[in-house]
């Protein structure tokens, strides 16, 4: 008996040990997560059309993980303080760290409006090219400016017309951009004059780079004194091959006040018929006139080149309108004109023959250019027409004659 009891009660022993053993060595499941720390500063003040970026949108973890921002990146905010700016954080070690989230918040400050200062320019003459002079805005902080009309516009007479300019500032996270308007008067060309060798005095003006006399030419003598020949028969007119000059149909006391000499080819062609630093514009100056007038409006209502130009011309009582559709009140009338202040008149011509014609209905100018060995250049304006007409004439015929300065 002794023994038996003593086989059995060594196996319950055994086990009891054995599951002693096993129940003390048990893993502990529960484990403790812990929150991740979120490190985000409250962004600096920004500027209202600001989009939202890695500037302000800038958390930090001690963790792995993946951040979503609400409002998120590219999000223009609206003006306003305190906007809160959210962060989600989802750390990647599930198991041992808590999502977890940080609010700060940020000022959305709106634009300002750079200050502009730009007084009402002096008032200028008509001729007078914009510049700095007048269009000499400045601003408080830095950018560019952009001038309407633009430097080196010509403007037409008239009070209070406007100049403005648009400011677009360097820094546009925090200035808006702006513009100002002023006003200008431009008032009647300045009178400058010029004399010629008989001591007549002219009126002058300037068109675009060109300096013009707004009269034709009344000398009787060249620029070094002696005389020009006055030659007053057709016949003898016609026969010439040297200088001369006449006055329509002989009468200097009535037509050579308003519409000056008629002057042969000849007479040009010495160089000493304008007064010293002027002479007979080239085909390439009359040109430029034309090219100046044709882009450089003057609120014509015509839709051609060629009738702009020929608008600006023309003025004077003396042209006719009995052969001109719709007459004098008709706008494509060019004696109602000379918004260039040309001041043209109809003077009329001599022609070859010695014979008068078209006093009240035709201007014509020589040029200094031949245009083949036997004839010249010369423009014509006509009150038929809106048209200033480009010709080539013989040597013989009697012209006016307009100056240019050098």
């Amino acid at each position: 008996m002794k023994n038996l009891k003593r086989q059995l009660s060594h196996p319950l022993i055994l086990t009891g040990l054995v599951l002693f053993i096993a129940f003390s060595c048990k893993k502990d499941e529960t484990i403790t997560k812990k929150d991740p720390v979120i490190t985000w500063a409250s962004p600096a003040d920004i500027t209202a059309g600001t989009l939202l970026s890695i500037s302000q949108l800038n958390a930090t973890a001690d963790v792995a993980g993946s951040f979503v921002y609400t409002p998120d990146i590219g999000t223009a905010l609206t003006t306003g303080m305190n906007k809160e700016l959210e962060v989600a954080f989802t750390p990647t070690d599930a198991s041992h760290y808590n999502p977890v989230s940080k609010t700060v918040k940020i000022n959305v400050l709106a634009k300002k409006d750079p200050v502009l200062s730009w007084a009402n320019p002096t008032d200028i003459s008509f001729g007078t090219l914009l510049s700095s002079t007048q269009l000499n805005a400045t601003a408080d902080v830095a950018g560019t400016f952009v001038y309407t009309p633009a430097e080196g516009t010509k403007l037409n007479e008239g009070a209070n017309q406007n100049l403005k300019v648009d400011f677009t500032p360097a820094d546009l996270a925090n200035y808006n951009t702006t513009s100002k308007t002023v006003t200008i008067n431009v008032t009647a060309p300045i009178p400058l004059t010029v004399t010629d060798a008989d001591g007549n005095v002219y009126q002058t003006i300037t068109i675009g780079t060109q300096t013009w006399m707004l009269e034709n030419l009344k000398t009787t003598k060249f620029n070094d004194g002696t005389d020009i020949p006055l030659v007053t028969l057709g016949t003898d007119w016609a026969a010439l091959t040297t200088p001369a000059f006449c006055w329509y149909k002989n009468d200097a006391g009535n037509y050579g006040p308003i519409c000056g000499g008629l002057y042969n080819w000849y007479a040009v062609n010495t160089g000493k018929l304008c007064p010293k630093g002027w002479h007979v514009p080239s085909e390439d100056e009359w040109t430029e006139l034309e090219t100046y007038l044709t882009f450089n409006a003057f609120n014509f209502d015509g839709t051609t080149a060629g009738n702009k130009y020929a608008k600006s011309l023309a003025a004077s009582a003396l042209w006719d309108p009995s052969i001109v559709v719709g007459a004098v009140g008709n706008p494509d009338y060019p004696a109602k004109q000379n918004a260039s202040h040309f001041t043209a008149v109809p003077a009329g011509c001599r022609t070859v023959e010695g014979v008068y014609y078209y006093y009240t209905f035709y201007a014509f100018w020589w040029s200094s250019t031949l245009s083949d060995a036997n004839n010249v250049w010369d423009r014509g304006l006509y009150s038929h027409s809106n048209y200033v007409a480009r010709s080539s004439y013989g040597f013989r015929n009697g012209f006016s004659v307009r100056c240019l300065k050098d």
